[in-house]
Order: C-alpha cells, then structure tokens, then sequence
C-alpha cells in the first residue's frame, strides 16, 4: 500500500466495527430504527471503496417469501414485510469514494409490534485488478480520548479512530416496529445514492499535513492558552450575536474556557495536533485563503469546526462529572448540529444551547483554564448573574438542565 487514504465512513456512521466485500467496507442499519406500521423508513448503507480502482457494486434487498414470513427460528429475528421500489439495484464507485446508499421501505401495515430483520446481500466486482489504499484493520493515530463518539467531528478522517472490517456478503439490519398502524399514505420509494467523498480531496489534506509539518514549532508557538483565549473571547462575541445571543460577561468567560481547552487537549500532542489542525488547514487550502497568521486560521477560519469539537468536549466533560450520562449520543449530534446550523447560516439560537453543553462543559473546567489576574470565584458569579438574567429561557421544560447547572456550578464553587 503506497498510499493510504483517510476513513471517511467513520466520519459518518459508528464504523470500527464494519463489513468488508471484495474492497467494498460497509456499514448497513435501518433510519429510522423505530417506525409504525405503515410507515416509511429506509435501509441504509454506508460504502467506502478500499481499492485503487472503479468498484461495481449490486445491491438486492431480500423481500421474504410467505413461508419466511411465518417462520419463527429462535436463532435469528423474524424477517419484516415491506414494499420497496425495486430489491435489486447496481451502482459505480471510483477509486477511494466513499457514499452513502439509501433505499426507502414501507413497512406493511399488518406487521405485528415487535423487532424484525431486513436482510440484504451485495456483489462487489472490480473492473480491473487493483490495490488496497485503505487497510482491512486499522488502529488510527488518534489514540484514547475522553471522547466516546466522534461521529463528524473530522477525527477519522484526520488521523483515524481505529477500525476492523470482516467479511461479509450479506447482512440484516434490525429494526423495531411499534405504535399504531399507519395507513399506507403515497411515498417516494425510489433509492438515492450521495457521494461524500472523492479521490480528489485527499490533495488538499496532503497539502495541510505537509504545511503543518514544515511549521508545527511556529504554529505551536502562536497557539498558547492566552492568545486563543482573548482570541476566541472576541470571535464568539461575534458568531453568537448574528446568531441573535448577545453574549454577558460571564457568559464570554466560560464559552472562552471550553474554546480553549478543547484546543488545548487537542494541541497537547503531534497525534491529537493533526487531529484538530489537518482538516481546518484543508478547508483553508481549498478555500484558497492564507493560512501565514496561524492564530487566526485556528480561532477564525477554524472557529466553527472548534466549537463542534467544543460541543462534544463539553457533553465529555459533563458526563465525567455526572457519573452518568443525561443525552444519548443522537440527542447530543442533533445539539451539535442545530448549534453549527445556525452558525453557518446567522440563525437565532435558543438561548439553552449555549449553556447545554458548552457553559455547562466550561463549568467543570473553571480552574484549569484560568486567565492571568482572574478570580474564579467572580468569574462564577457573574455567570450565575448571566443565567438569572435569563431565567424566563429556562422554564419547567428545562428542569434538568437547572438541576444539572446547579450541581456543577456548586461542585466548581468548592474546588
């Protein structure tokens, strides 16, 4: 293997565990998992090309026969009846692309409540004989972290967060079938493919990893704690208030803490520096902008892929500090994902998101970040001062999050 391309998949799915047919990597599950009957849902499969060269792909959804139907095995899930546009499908993938397949399902409206299995098998032929530019296992270079998923956080793709394919050329999706009967309303049951990756992109990500070598004491120099810090202090003024959150004081402080500290432990060594730096100097690159001022590349250009990062840090960070954890991890990705929306896009943002996770993140981390001067104890203060002001957000909706403001805010007054 020359050359080694990045994991995209797990960029977009849990993939250390996945399959793998003649070069084709792949994860296959049911979105949604949960559905009436009568409902729409789709079958989902996540491809990565491992290979060098095209891939034809064919894909046939098993629609069971009326004797599987009523076969009952203790060993296996009953298999679901549904209609589908049409089980058997073909696709091409280049070199290294990797996409996303999804074929819409109905489910019939006479299935029984209950857990089901949808299977489907898939033939992978390659054009041409060709290398592997992707391993069948890999250990990834990001190594342990407090992070415990790392779904879009731009990680694998980066460095890698490890992964083992097995082979397989068929597999069953799971699925839950619960609530009351839809009746079958008019759908679109045609299937879709979306590439999200191309060869051509990894010329940025070279591109990135050599500038950051030749320039990493420089950069590592420019990054320290107070600069990013005063910084990032001025950058979210910004970004919140078109996002209509005009930032308190204490509000500032504590959303400049997590900022930092989330860079900080990223920056603390060469594995975890190319983690957070590799896809803000790409995206940089393809933009064609200057990267010369590293400071402003990182806390300006990089400002929204950092408060991802900062997101899923502080939600980390809770957590620990709870000894449990409040969020699943897909209300904790669609958290993230209205925050960057409305970043992206200059759109008002309920006020909760700023405290869940990120003040509630720079609550448990008040005294490890810690400007020159500063007296925590105040810092505290006038975040409780910022919260009050805006009580009438927090209603009896939000009860929980009170509680676990509260307990986090005392826990940060003791230390």
């Amino acid at each position: 293997m020359e050359i080694e391309y990045p994991d995209i998949l797990a960029e977009y799915v849990m993939a250390q565990d996945r399959l793998e047919n003649n070069g084709l990597q792949f994860v296959c599950q049911m979105e949604p998992h949960t559905v009436a009957p009568g409902e729409l849902t789709s079958l989902v499969l996540y491809l990565q090309n491992a290979l060098n060269v095209p891939l034809q792909v064919t894909i046939h959804v098993h629609r069971p026969t009326t004797k599987e139907l009523h076969r009952r095995r203790a060993d296996a899930l009953p298999l679901a009846n549904f209609t589908i546009y049409q089980p058997e499908m073909s696709l091409a993938m280049e070199p290294a692309e990797m996409g996303v397949l999804r074929i819409p399902l109905q489910i019939d409206p006479a299935t029984e409540q209950g857990e089901y299995g949808i299977r489907c098998s898939l033939t992978v032929t390659a054009k041409e004989r060709g290398a592997r530019i992707r391993p069948r296992e890999s250990q990834g270079r990001l190594g342990q972290t407090i992070l415990k998923d790392t779904v879009g956080l731009g990680l694998a793709a980066a460095v890698g967060v490890g992964y083992i394919s097995v082979p397989a050329e068929q597999v069953t999706a799971n699925i839950t079938v619960a609530g009351a009967a839809e009746q079958p309303a008019e759908v679109d049951l045609e299937p879709s493919f979306v590439s999200l990756w191309m060869q051509d992109e990894f010329t940025f990500q070279q591109k990135a990893l050599q500038e950051i070598n030749d320039r990493r004491i420089h950069i590592l120099e420019q990054l320290q704690i107070e600069p990013m810090y005063v910084a990032l202090l001025e950058e979210s003024e910004a970004v919140f208030r078109a996002m209509d959150v005009p930032l308190r004081v204490g509000e500032r402080i504590f959303l400049s803490k997590i900022l930092t500290y989330t860079a900080q432990y990223f920056l603390e060594d060469i594995n975890r520096q190319d983690a957070l730096l590799i896809p803000i100097w790409a995206d940089a690159l393809r933009d064609e902008l200057s990267t010369s001022d590293y400071l402003t590349v990182v806390t300006q250009f990089g400002y929204e892929r950092l408060l991802r990062l900062s997101i899923a840090m502080g939600f980390a960070l809770v957590n620990k500090a709870l000894g449990r954890e409040p969020w699943t991890v897909e209300e904790q990705r669609a958290v993230a994902d209205l925050v960057l929306d409305c970043a992206g896009q200059g759109e008002p943002l309920p006020i909760e998101f700023l405290y869940l996770p990120l003040l509630l993140g720079g609550l448990v981390i008040a005294h490890e970040v810690v400007m020159p001067g500063e007296d925590v104890g105040y810092s505290l203060q006038l975040l409780a001062r910022d919260k009050e002001a805006r009580a009438a957000a927090f209603d009896e909706e939000l009860q929980e999050l009170n509680q676990i403001f509260d307990a986090l805010f005392a826990s940060a007054q003791q230390r």
